[in-house]
Order: C-alpha cells, then structure tokens, then sequence
C-alpha cells in the first residue's frame, strides 16, 4: 500500500473518531441541559409533554431513567401539580427544604447560603467565560446551574470537535474533569442521596439516581478520554 493510501486511510479515521467524539458530546451536552432544566423549575406542562414524546422517552430509558406507565398516562395538569408539589416540598419550603447549594450541602463547608463556596464557583466561571444569565434567579452553587455549566463545556468540546480545533476540544475535557472534581463531585452525590430518600415521587427518585449515574459515569469516562487523547497525540 503508498505511503499516500496509508495517510488518507489514517485521516479518515480521524475523522470518524472525531466525529465520534462530537456526538458524544453533544448527548452529554443535551443531558446536561435537561436535568439542569428538571433542577431549576417544577416541570410545567409544556416541559412534561416533550418528556413524553418518543425521542425524550427513549433518550432518558437509554440514560438510566426509567418513567412508569402512570407518568405516560396520567392527565398532565394533575400531574404537573403534583410534581409542583413534590418540588417545593424538595426544594422550597422552608425547614424542610433539601438546599440544592453546593456552599450548604459541602461537607466541612461554610453551611451558609452565598457563603464562600458561591464565590469559589462564581470564579470558576469567571475564569473559563461562562456567564450565568441574569434572569435566572439562582445562585452561582445552585446544582442546576453547575449542571449548566458542565453542560456548556461539553457543547464547546463538541464544537470544537466539529471545528477541528483538538486543542480546544482537549481545554474542554480537562475543566470538565478539573469542575467536576473540585465542585460537583464534593457534594452532588450526598445531595442527590437526600432527594432520592426523601422524595415521594419516583419521578424525582428517578432524576436524582440519573444525576448520580451520569456524573459519576464521566468521573470515570473522562480521565480516560483524556488519555486516550494525549497518547495520540504523543504518537502522531
């Protein structure tokens, strides 16, 4: 085989590990998202009509999380009320509330609502360009919005992917792996534990045990995509 056959058959699977690498991503980014979305506000009808469609169902059974057949059948404004009920009781009324804030759930923290972890993830933030829009009415720390931010990363890793820019891509993986680390990965899985055993709804059950699943699953993935990543380029 030529030399010219033997580069144009390497490039193409480049190309389609890229491209591989991309859609990984970009689902990562998407998951992310969504439970970012579950995090922030009570589903309201809209939001549970698409979790019914056949595309979402089929992502999320695919994802670990796995809806009964009354959540499919039930009437959506009942079943957005409830819901609705079930969230403030999670996450809103006071004295029973189980603070979705990384500066009140961290183990040897401050314990304190916009104490000194807020401003640590703030900075964080700051640091990689990722600005919080000003209308959403949460703090830095909120789990919604490090799941945001974990999903904006991922979808910056798939652009750049898409682009071509590895070095990019590779920044990308690295502040996944490094937040992950030093944020959510100190307090989620606690948090996540007290809404699952806590909950009385098992679609609440269900988004906490997801979370867990998929934060701890690119705990994991990520060191080794990152390797993977260097050592081919140390090789190439």
């Amino acid at each position: 085989m030529s030399t010219s056959s033997t580069q144009g058959s390497g490039d193409r699977r480049v190309a389609a590990s890229t491209l591989a690498m991309a859609g990984l991503a970009r689902e990562r980014a998407a998951l992310y998202g969504l439970l970012a979305t579950l995090f922030r506000h009570q589903p309201n009808q809209q939001l549970l009509l698409s979790l019914r469609s056949t595309e979402l169902r089929e992502a999320l059974t695919l994802a670990g999380m796995n809806l009964d057949e009354d959540f499919f059948n039930a009437d959506v404004d009942e079943l957005s009320d409830e819901l609705a009920v079930e969230f403030t009781h999670l996450f809103l009324l006071p004295g029973h509330l189980i603070s979705p804030h990384e500066s009140v759930q961290l183990k040897g923290g401050s314990g304190l609502l916009r104490g000194p972890e807020t401003a640590r993830v703030r900075e964080y933030y700051t640091a990689v360009g990722f600005e919080i829009d000003p209308a959403t009415p949460m703090e830095p720390d909120h789990v919604s919005i490090e799941l945001e931010f974990l999903g904006h990363l991922a979808g910056e890793e798939a652009s750049a992917w898409e682009s071509g820019d590895s070095g990019k891509a590779s920044d990308a993986l690295h502040y996944q792996q490094d937040f992950l680390e030093k944020h959510p990965g100190r307090w989620l899985f606690d948090f996540l534990q007290k809404v699952e055993s806590e909950s009385g709804s098992d679609f609440y059950r269900g988004l906490a045990r997801l979370t867990a699943d998929l934060c701890a699953e690119q705990q994991e993935l990520l060191p080794q995509l990152i390797n993977r990543f260097e050592a081919y380029h140390e090789a190439s």
